[in-house]
């Protein structure tokens, strides 16, 4: 389990940090409100498809 947070916690750290660099670099000031709007949930939805994924994987599969 330890090797599967660690992977996706990386993943989801990554992902953040890229975004966050792509703030700082373009300006929050410079963009409009949409952009920072869309930046905003791009981050959402990429640190809750980590989560996701990280479950999914840990998680065995059951034959119902």
């Amino acid at each position: 389990m330890k090797s599967t947070v660690l992977k996706y916690g990386f993943y989801g750290l990554l992902a953040g940090f890229v975004i966050f660099m792509l703030h700082l670099t373009l300006g929050i000031d410079n963009l409009d409100y949409s952009t920072n709007e869309i930046l905003g949930y791009v981050s959402i939805f990429l640190s809750l498809s980590f989560i996701f994924f990280g479950i999914k994987h840990y998680r065995p599969e059951f034959d119902c």
